[in-house]
């Protein structure tokens, strides 16, 4: 997102809510609309396999290293049945998100 580029002009119809909260996130942010409103724009193609997104990289890499963390103590739990099935549930929820996040920039 930090490249500059050529940007063209768009007028988006916003609920008076979700721009209040809008200014409210731009103002404790300190962070430009137009900046959340892009960053938004970002996630939701990245959502759809459209386009990549810096949170989209982020989740995944984060996923990642919970299923490794999971894989590691899923070993050492190997006599402890409840934990290990807590491990197990865990590794099939995070597969389950890894794949969709994976599937969604795909």
């Amino acid at each position: 997102m930090g490249t500059k580029t050529k940007r063209a002009f768009e007028t988006v119809y916003l609920d008076h809510e979700k721009l209040d909260l809008l200014k409210k996130l731009a103002k404790d942010t300190r962070i430009p609309r137009a900046v959340l409103a892009r960053e938004a724009i970002d996630d939701l193609l990245a959502k759809h396999g459209m386009a990549s997104s810096d949170s989209y990289d982020q989740l995944r890499t984060a996923l990642k290293k919970a299923r490794a963390i999971v894989v590691r103590y899923r070993g050492l739990a190997t006599r402890e049945a409840l934990w290990r099935g807590k491990c197990d549930e865990a590794l099939r929820e995070i597969d389950e998100a890894l794949e969709a996040v994976s599937a969604a920039n795909n």
